[in-house]
């Protein structure tokens, strides 16, 4: 299935702003950090501080995606 992801912040410098990936039917978020762990191995101590966002919800890694999904990737910040 085509999920739709947008990255922000240090996470570009990993990945595009937004692209599109295909996981396997039925997959959850979890799976879909894997597969970008896979993509780029370098941002997988990034990814495992990020939240997650599916439709505009905050949702957990054991959440079951659906075909077109539209996923924010959300890494930590800080400011002042």
């Amino acid at each position: 299935m085509n999920i739709l992801v947008h990255n922000y912040a240090a996470l570009k410098d990993y990945f595009e702003s937004d692209m599109e990936v295909i996981i396997q039917q039925g997959g959850y978020v979890s799976d879909l950090i894997d597969l970008l762990i896979e993509k780029n191995p370098s941002s997988e101590k990034l990814l495992h501080k990020c939240r997650v966002a599916v439709n505009e919800n905050i949702t957990n890694l054991n959440y079951r995606l659906s075909d077109r999904d539209k996923i924010d990737i959300l890494p930590p910040s800080s400011g002042g």
